[in-house]
């Protein structure tokens, strides 16, 4: 059996601070895109390598955790921090987000759909569609919102999901992936579990585990891209979302390729900081944004 090598690729702390560098730089494009959009498009770019990055960590931790009920209330508890500070940021003027939603709800929603589908049996496993209902019913709100046949208050905008359509279809392909993948291996095991977990620790399994994640963000970055296509004749989809931009995704697989499986340094400050970052540099690019302003404007 090939024996894993501990050096080789991008430990699961590495993709973490990419995944939020580069999703800083699409909060900042999104705040200067009235003031240099060719600078702003491109850092928007760069921030479609966020998401997909931020998926498959997710399912990492779902596959990895202990305790996959305090998982999910970390997920929920930041999802409520960051509801404050966006609600916080836009009562105070400083700015107004539209409709772009509270990712953590994502990942939250997310989290459920795994225990329901993977933790319950039976007809409990229909409890699935209760999330489900949620991306469905946030993508909908969005919809009547660009038609003006809806008035969303500022306080609501942060209950949405981020990204209702696109995270979960992404979500559920890799992990369907890599499920097919594992009765691969235990088929051709003979489901021996010693041998299966075996070859579960060596760097071909990684590999082929990275493999199955890229080609999942290469399906949703095609379908994308088509669609930029069909909002050529029906803007809906592309007052909904940029497709085009989003197509950009393709760009995190080559990350992807190369994660190594492992945690790299860890430690409950550097666990906690990733909860806390996300709302804290939005108050942060909003706040110094504002400050510029003022000052440009005194």
């Amino acid at each position: 059996m090939e024996e894993t090598k501990k050096n080789w690729g991008l430990s699961n702390l590495v993709l973490k601070i990419i995944a939020c560098v580069t999703m800083t730089l699409d909060h900042i494009g999104v705040v200067i895109k009235d003031n240099n959009e060719t600078l702003a498009y491109i850092f928007r770019i760069c921030g479609r390598i966020a998401l997909p990055i931020f998926i498959l960590l997710l399912i990492e931790g779902l596959t990895h955790t202990k305790n996959i009920k305090k998982y999910l209330l970390r997920l929920a508890i930041s999802a409520g921090f960051l509801y404050i500070a966006m609600t916080l940021i836009q009562f105070i003027g400083i700015t107004q987000f539209g409709i772009n939603g509270n990712i953590f709800i994502d990942l939250t929603l997310l989290v459920l759909c795994y225990i329901f589908l993977f933790k319950f049996e039976g007809k409990k496993r229909l409890l699935v569609i209760l999330p489900l209902l949620y991306f469905v019913g946030s993508f909908v709100i969005k919809i009547l919102y660009w038609f003006d046949y809806i008035f969303l208050f500022s306080a609501a905008n942060s209950l949405l999901c981020e990204y209702d359509i696109i995270a979960p279809v992404l979500f559920f392909i890799i992990i369907f992936g890599y499920n097919i993948y594992d009765k691969k291996i235990a088929k051709a095991a003979n489901n021996n579990l010693e041998v299966i977990n075996e070859f579960k620790t060596t760097q071909r399994y990684q590999i082929s585990k990275n493999a199955i994640a890229s080609i999942s963000v290469a399906i949703i970055t095609i379908i994308c891209y088509c669609l930029t296509y069909v909002s050529d004749y029906a803007n809906v989809i592309s007052w909904y979302t940029d497709c085009a931009l989003q197509s950009y995704m393709l760009i995190s697989a080559v990350f992807i390729l190369f994660y190594n499986g492992k945690l790299g340094k860890h430690n409950k400050v550097i666990q906690y900081s990733f909860y806390i970052y996300y709302p804290l540099h939005l108050l942060l690019i909003y706040g110094i944004y504002e400050i510029v302003l003022l000052i440009i404007g005194g």
